[in-house]
Parts: structure tokens; C-alpha cells; sequence
């Protein structure tokens, strides 16, 4: 599953950093990944995973904070990040405070809009997952992406 230990900024600018082992090979990683930066918030938090060709984590980035039920997301800046990062495919987390990991409507349309930008780009959109508590969403797993 997961393999050799590194650290990655979360931001553009080096402000904090997450440890993680390595390559992401099934959803489960990604959520274990994405849980332990999400656990403890109570407001949305939008991170962008950057990957190389083999599913290498190569950074991290906060693309928002936002409210208790909501984050404003641009395409422009999750793919920003993922340019300036040689990105080859990106996956997209955010969680819902309130536990609730059912898609609503902006996070249906947002995924549409990544997913489009990206084969714009030739960024692919791997997943998007949503956290909440100790469930999660994969668009990739629900056939959605």
C-alpha cells in the first residue's frame, strides 16, 4: 500500500508539513492521508494531493478554508498548485464537519469542473474524497469520475 517515509509543504510557501509513506494505491490510503490533517477540524479544508506518473505523493496543498458547511474552491488554484508542481494527476480532498459525506450539489458540480479543467490541463482528476468523521466518499469508487 504505503511505502518510504517523506514530508511535503502544505502550502506554496513552506508553512507546515504532513508526514506520509509514499505511493497511494487504493482510496483507503488517501483517506488515512487525508485524515490525519482533517480529523480535528471544524470548518471545511480543501487539499489538493499532487502525484507523479507512479501515485507518488510530490505536495500538499490547502486550497481553502472555509466555513462549518462550505469552501470556495477555483479550479484556478487547485490547478495552479498542481502546475507549479510538475503534478501528473492530483486528487482533491475536503471533509464535511458535520460527518455527513453524501456529495451536495456545488461538491457534485466543483468535481465536473476539475475533472474538465483537468483533461483541459492534461492534469487528470484521480479521485475526490470526501471526509467526515470516520466515513468517506470517493467519486472514483461510486463510479462518479
Amino acid at each position: 500500500m504505503i511505502q518510504s517515509m517523506k514530508c511535503f509543504s502544505l502550502k506554496l510557501v513552506r508553512e507546515a508539513s504532513i508526514p506520509y509513506e509514499g505511493r497511494l494505491t487504493a482510496p483507503q490510503a488517501v483517506v488515512d492521508f487525508g485524515k490525519s490533517y482533517l480529523a480535528d477540524k471544524d470548518r471545511e479544508h480543501a487539499l489538493i494531493l499532487a502525484l507523479n506518473t507512479p501515485h507518488e505523493i510530490i505536495g500538499v496543498n490547502v486550497a481553502a478554508v472555509g466555513t462549518l458547511d462550505s469552501a470556495l474552491v477555483h479550479p484556478r488554484e487547485v490547478f495552479k498548485f498542481a502546475i507549479l508542481s510538475n503534478a501528473a494527476e492530483i486528487v482533491f480532498i475536503h471533509n464535511h464537519p458535520s460527518g455527513n459525506v453524501e456529495p451536495s450539489a456545488e461538491d457534485i458540480a466543483l468535481v465536473e469542473r476539475l475533472k474538465n479543467a483537468g483533461v483541459l490541463m492534461g492534469i487528470s482528476v484521480l479521485d475526490a474524497i470526501i471526509i467526515g468523521g470516520e466515513n468517506f466518499y470517493s467519486f472514483r469508487d461510486k463510479g462518479r469520475l
